[in-house]
């Protein structure tokens, strides 16, 4: 496993406005079109009311535990804002509050599930667990006393392969409302991608693959993610923090963007420093541009590859990679009780986050560093399936049976 990783924000600082690839400024935002929203960590919170008003912006939320405000202006030039922040002593940090999506929605990958229905046919016996050496790992480990956080769209906790089977959770979103994953009424802002309720499953079908890896590790859903598979940072930041201090010892984030977060990798440090594993999907760009959070150090970056262990055609690769698992046609537990079948890294990383789930359960004592450690290790290699892809793929194939053989 890679200890050190190319860092984004060498070039991009916090102060930056980030353009994402959706090809929408900054300043568009789910609250509404044409409104700047900007998170801003003021020196002393105090003084956040007067540094809005003293930049034309209003005050709309608090980022709990975070220090962040969310700070809004309608319809100013996101640049001027950010510049005037950036040159006022009373803050600390300012960032625009940009999007994340699933990477199903955006890229060179256009996913949506499919095979909707209540046959579970192929959900536990799916040819991807053999072929990441699952059968006999649970005579090491069954992810006993671990909690794995999934921060995406929400949990269907009462799906009867997840009932019982979850810790009390958090909605970023909405803190009054239960971090339930289901589709958004008809009255619904559509995103910023124009995809109504796309998204709607995508946790809970990342929490199933996570319960079959790991069959008593306890899922914590936190939502950060609407309906449609969008959500922003100020959403992730308040996720992974509330997470850690409600006792997550794994974190999965199936989701990115293509910009820097300074908010977002700080939360990461703070996880990582708590000694939490954190897992994040590498991207379905097909490209070797750094996928936020996935390429923040520290974070186990994980792609796709298909069934012959070659690269999937929409799985980003590069130097910020670490494993690869199986994202191509999973089935898994969805939103309505029954399963359906999708294709991304999304569904790549929980098999890494279960993985991690049992290593944590035999070495309770050990921090993250440690298990992406023996996950690298015990990897196996796919160079020789993918000869254009040489050190792309980070250590290769997510190895269970043998990482938790290491472990015991």
């Amino acid at each position: 496993m890679k200890t050190e990783k190319w860092r984004w924000t060498s070039v991009m600082t916090h102060m930056t406005v980030l353009v994402l690839a959706l090809g929408l400024s900054a300043s568009v935002h789910a609250a509404g079109h044409g409104r700047c929203r900007v998170l801003v960590e003021p020196r002393t919170p105090g003084q956040i009311a007067a540094i809005a008003a003293d930049h034309g912006a209003q005050v709309i939320r608090s980022v709990r535990d975070t220090g962040y405000y969310v700070i809004e202006s309608d319809g100013e030039d996101p640049d001027i804002i950010l510049r005037g922040l950036a040159a006022d002593g009373r803050v600390k940090a300012a960032e625009p509050s940009s999007w994340v999506t699933i990477p199903e929605i955006r890229g060179d990958q256009l996913a949506f599930a499919f095979d909707i229905g209540p046959d579970p046919g192929g959900y536990v016996n799916q040819d991807a667990y053999l072929q990441v050496k699952l059968p006999g790992a649970h005579d090491h480990a069954t992810g006993e006393d671990v909690v794995v956080a999934v921060l995406d769209t929400g949990v269907n906790v009462n799906h009867p392969d997840l009932a019982g089977r979850c810790v009390p959770g958090y909605n970023a979103i909405n803190p009054e409302a239960a971090p339930d994953d289901l589709p958004a009424g008809p009255d619904a802002e559509v995103s910023v991608m124009g995809f109504p309720n796309v998204g709607a499953g995508h946790g809970t079908m990342v929490a199933g693959i996570i319960a079959v890896v790991a069959p008593d590790a306890m899922i914590m859903p936190v939502k950060v993610l609407a309906a449609d598979g969008s959500g922003t940072v100020e959403d992730v930041v308040e996720g992974i923090v509330w997470a850690v201090r409600a006792g997550a010892n794994v974190i999965n984030m199936s989701f990115g963007a293509p910009g820097s977060s300074e908010a977002v990798e700080r939360a990461v440090r703070f996880a990582r420093r708590a000694g939490v594993v954190v897992v994040a999907s590498a991207g379905n760009d097909n490209n070797d541009i750094p996928h936020i959070p996935a390429a923040y150090r520290g974070v186990i970056s994980v792609s796709s590859v298909e069934s012959d262990n070659v690269k999937s055609p929409y799985a980003s690769f590069g130097s910020t990679v670490d494993l690869v698992a199986p994202g191509t046609g999973i089935r898994s537990t969805y939103w309505d009780g029954g399963y359906a079948t999708w294709s991304g890294t999304s569904f790549a990383a929980p098999f890494v986050s279960g993985a991690a789930a049992l290593l944590r359960e035999l070495r309770p004592e050990c921090g993250a560093r440690l298990i992406g450690g023996i996950l690298g290790r015990t990897a196996t290699s796919v160079d020789d399936w993918n000869p254009d892809y040489q050190g792309l793929l980070g250590d290769g194939l997510l190895n269970i049976r043998k990482a938790v053989r290491v472990a015991d």
